[in-house]
């Protein structure tokens, strides 16, 4: 039986410098890769994020000035690496930048 990736956006290899909050606790990360939905990102904090867990992000595009921000829940963990699936709705301006964004480097740019 093949795997089936059931992803309903497509995700883009990108590193991007992220903010990631758990309760009083606050650390910068680094994504892997990011798509509309969420991302897959290096979260070094102590102890390591679980499943289910959910965590303030915050990051930046070019496109506007204020970063993107989202509460986010762990959907897998590695211990390392989180899978981080966006759990309150970006506000419009924020999707439309991420999507910009994202748009530009399917395009190669």
């Amino acid at each position: 039986m093949a795997f089936e990736d059931k992803r309903r956006t497509q995700r883009f290899d990108v590193q991007l410098a992220l903010r990631v909050r758990r309760g009083d606790e606050e650390v910068t990360a680094m994504t892997q890769n990011i798509s509309l939905g969420g991302m897959l990102a290096s979260v070094p904090l102590e102890p390591a994020l679980q499943m289910g867990e959910t965590v303030h992000v915050s990051f930046n595009v070019p496109q506007i000035p204020e970063p993107i921000e989202a509460d986010a829940q762990v959907r897998w963990t590695n211990g390392a690496s989180a899978g981080l699936q966006f759990v309150t709705g970006l506000r419009a301006k924020q999707t439309w930048a991420l999507g910009k964004f994202l748009e530009g480097l399917a395009s190669g740019g």
